[in-house]
């Protein structure tokens, strides 16, 4: 057995990466003519359940100009995470950080905490209704 492949950090499995799923998306727009219009997006987002954890990290960014103007430019990096409690019950903590050079903040960041309900349950998890209560921080300078 060689060695060298075998060897891991502690408490990391061999397939801890297969357990993060992802997406993401990826866009463009180009207009010439009376004048020159250039946009650009992209966003990823990656989640991994393990017992009764859930943790999500995302990143987001969109760019544009009109000719040689920039009249776009934002970014946003996430994070939240989920501690169930039952089926329905959970337990949530998340931050966020926006840069957008065109909004009257220079950044905006904001964390918060808080517990969450889901009064229904039927089907997959994108179609469940609920709601939370939560404190929040929020800064932008």
């Amino acid at each position: 057995m060689d060695r060298r492949l075998s060897h891991r950090p502690c408490g990391v499995s061999g397939n801890s990466l297969a357990d993060w799923k992802g997406k993401g998306e990826l866009g463009a727009s180009l207009a010439s003519g009376n004048s020159e219009n250039e946009s650009a997006n992209a966003a990823l987002e990656v989640k991994n359940t393990r017992d009764k954890w859930t943790h999500t990290l995302g990143l987001a960014g969109n760019y544009g100009s009109d000719g040689s103007v920039t009249t776009a430019e934002r970014w946003e990096v996430r994070g939240q995470s989920d501690y169930a409690f039952t089926d329905r019950a959970y337990w949530f903590g998340a931050g966020r950080y926006e840069d957008d050079r065109f909004s009257a903040f220079e950044f905006q960041s904001s964390l918060s905490t808080g517990l969450g309900y889901k009064p229904l349950c039927r089907g997959t998890r994108d179609r469940r209704i609920g709601g939370r209560r939560d404190p929040a921080w929020r800064h932008g300078s």
